[in-house]
């Protein structure tokens, strides 16, 4: 027999046991083992298990079904007698396979069901060692850590679970983990797997994006990292996060997490400006961003006075054309509003005005200007942000009005400065 034919995955056909050389995979069972190995490491940092549900069989499509007679132990509480009949039935046949993890496992399954605690964890130590390989073994280990409150080397089996297996056929324990973000000492345990190398934290990421109870704290998981990760499928996640953020009013983490994202930067925040960097470096709406339906729209362009922004609605709609989140500075000078109006097409009954939202005063306060499209092209005008208004959301409500072609506008020299607040073309929304 060749080295290589010797090494092949081989299936070995004992009585009452089917043995492969992969070992006997992770089945329903396995799952439940999985999810209740971290249930106990809830309970054992404060979680409550009601976090948890259990995951069907339907969770790991694509694995085996485990050995028939460890499924009858791990699903009723067979006697001590039964319990060791099975004990010494798999110590017999691992005398004829002495390396293999799933006997040893098994054993350490029988043992359990015996009573005998100490044994079956000596079992399923000798089975992690022979195989990292086996997904029930390593949820076993992570249980038996986790009850003694070592809740790092449980995490590590996990890990190792995570690492080993599909994941189509790890998606449930992915799910539970995105499940347990709500809680502070969840995160700081997993704060660690926030990291580059790590297989798993993308499926993790995009999973805790889209399912996690509060994007706050998938936005705090991130913020106890040392740096957080980069990856063309992991900007994309933390372009959903940050939307997610100022959607769910998480104003405090999108804030102190946004200038930690791959590709953004803080200064981005801040202003106003029609530049390469608000057009394009960075995540909507920090920087400036577009209405993506037909009706409504914006896009740059340049006009006599540098970078422009040009909006537009056609007939018989009515939306936003486009937006931009601003940071302002944190001191008592009054903020203010510049821009100029370059170009203008004009419907009947169309308009556009600047509807600025205060997101973080203590009533979220709105101010607008007129309609900038009977306003003069050419000439410099401001809006006074209201005192005490640190982020707030600039956008551009347009109405197409009646006529053959959009409704347009074109605004340059915009900018964002220090100045005596003046009511100008500025008065409380309505």
């Amino acid at each position: 027999m060749s080295r290589q034919r010797r090494r092949s995955r081989r299936q070995i056909k004992l009585p009452s046991v089917n043995i492969t050389g992969k070992g006997l995979g992770l089945a329903s069972i396995a799952t439940l083992m999985g999810l209740a190995s971290f249930a106990a490491a809830a309970s054992n940092i404060g979680i409550p298990l009601s976090a948890f549900r259990w995951a069907a069989p339907f969770g790991y499509p694509e694995m085996k079904m485990i050995d028939k007679h460890d499924a009858a132990i791990m699903a009723k509480a067979p006697s001590v007698a039964n319990a060791m009949k099975h004990v010494e039935t798999r110590r017999a046949l691992l005398v004829l396979a002495p390396l293999s993890s799933s006997l040893m496992r098994s054993i350490g399954l029988g043992l359990n069901a015996a009573g005998n605690k100490q044994a079956a964890d000596r079992a399923m130590v000798a089975a992690g060692r022979l195989s990292r390989r086996d997904g029930l073994t390593q949820t076993w280990l992570a249980n038996s850590a986790l009850r003694k409150s070592q809740t790092t080397a449980g995490l590590k089996h996990f890990d190792i679970f995570l690492r080993t297996y599909k994941p189509s056929e790890t998606a449930a324990v992915i799910n539970q983990l995105v499940a347990v973000l709500s809680y502070p000492d969840a995160r700081k345990e997993l704060v660690r797997y926030v990291d580059p190398a790590n297989p798993w934290y993308a499926r993790f990421m995009g999973a805790a994006v889209a399912r996690a109870p509060s994007s706050a704290h998938v936005a705090e998981l991130l913020l106890g990292a040392k740096k957080v990760p980069d990856g063309e499928f992991l900007r994309g996640h933390y372009a959903l996060l940050f939307e997610r953020l100022i959607r769910e009013k998480a104003y405090t983490q999108a804030i102190r997490l946004y200038p930690r994202l791959p590709g953004a930067k803080a200064e981005v925040l801040r202003t106003v400006a029609v530049t390469p960097e608000t057009l394009s470096v960075g995540y909507n709406p920090a920087i400036w961003a577009f209405s993506d339906h037909s009706d409504q729209g914006g896009s740059p362009l340049e006009s006599k006075n540098g970078g422009a922004l040009e909006f537009y609605a056609i007939p018989d709609t009515i939306g936003v054309a486009g937006q931009k989140l601003i940071e302002f500075p944190n001191h008592a000078m009054p903020q203010t509003l510049y821009w100029s109006i370059a170009e203008r097409t004009v419907n009947g009954g169309s308009s556009a005005q600047w509807k600025l939202r205060c997101l973080t005063s203590e009533t979220e306060t709105t101010v607008q200007t007129v309609n900038l499209l009977a306003a003069k092209t050419g000439t410099l005008m401001r809006l006074a942000v209201p005192a005490g208004c640190r982020l707030a959301v600039l956008e551009m409500h347009m109405t197409g009005g009646i006529g053959r072609d959009p409704a347009r506008i074109v605004v340059d020299r915009l900018a964002l400065a220090g100045a005596t607040p003046a009511a100008a073309i500025a008065r409380p929304a309505e």
